[in-house]
């Protein structure tokens, strides 16, 4: 459950239906604004189809942010993707709608953050840290990471899975055309089959934080002592399959 009470949705159909419907809806306002452009001067029609773009960018956001999964990093590509079928003054706009979907989605509740780590840990998150933020720092398709204080003082990043978003993606998986339309509709520009064959071949491995675990052990030993690449290290007894446990460090987007 999200925090405005909206389940995520996992089965094909329910996934499909949700995505058909947004795209379903905004293709009907293309439509009006079109019809209404009929009667306006090119600069009028121009400017409303524009505002158009960016208010579909914003429905579309809304509803992959709370759909999570493959869906959501649909989102995500398109938003590194250029804007040039927009006019300059709405291109950062557009781009800053899809790129919140990139660590600024809807967050799940701490009673069901809770849930998954005493699942993982079975023992209670008070006995194993000294304090830790119910407050998620951050959010996006498949996870979203808390902070928190080891008893030894240490700052730590806590990455924990959503509940059913295994499920969720393996749903969008049987489901490439769902994939490509809505990859058409954010960003005409990106080419969608190779996208929708790309989310096929890796999104699935981001589902196990102990291969994740293991990368990111092996990245650290490859760049200890670089001058300006710094990969956090891994709390290994604290890290599960749905639970990923590094050493918290403070850093800069590729934005």
């Amino acid at each position: 459950m999200s925090k405005d009470g909206k389940s995520l949705p996992t089965g094909r159909v329910r996934r499909t239906a949700r995505v058909g419907s947004v795209i379903g809806t905004e293709g009907a306002r293309y439509a009006g604004t079109r019809a209404a452009n009929v009667a306006r001067s090119r600069e009028k029609g121009s400017e409303a189809l524009d505002t158009r773009h960016v208010e579909a960018a914003e429905r579309m956001v809304d509803t992959l942010g709370l759909m999570k999964g493959a869906a959501m990093k649909v989102g995500q590509l398109a938003s590194f993707i250029d804007t040039d079928f927009l006019p300059e003054e709405y291109r950062a706009l557009y781009q800053d709608k899809l790129a919140s979907l990139r660590s600024a989605a809807p967050a799940m509740p701490w009673e069901e953050v809770k849930h998954v780590l005493e699942e993982e840990w079975e023992d209670p998150v008070e006995e194993l840290f000294e304090d830790f933020d119910h407050e998620a720092s951050a959010a996006a398709s498949i996870g979203q990471v808390h902070r928190a204080r080891l008893p030894d003082g240490r700052a730590v990043a806590v990455k924990i899975q959503y509940p059913k978003v295994a499920k969720a993606l393996r749903a969008d998986m049987q489901n490439a055309g769902m994939l490509m339309r809505m990859a058409k509709a954010l960003a005409p520009g990106l080419d969608a089959k190779a996208a929708a064959e790309e989310l096929k071949e890796r999104v699935l491995e981001e589902l196990d934080y102990e291969y994740e675990a293991q990368n990111q052990r092996a990245f650290a030993r490859a760049y200890r002592d670089h001058p300006f690449i710094y990969v956090p290290e891994v709390v290994t007894r604290l890290s599960r399959s749905r639970v990923l446990v590094t050493e918290w460090v403070e850093g800069v987007g590729f934005d």
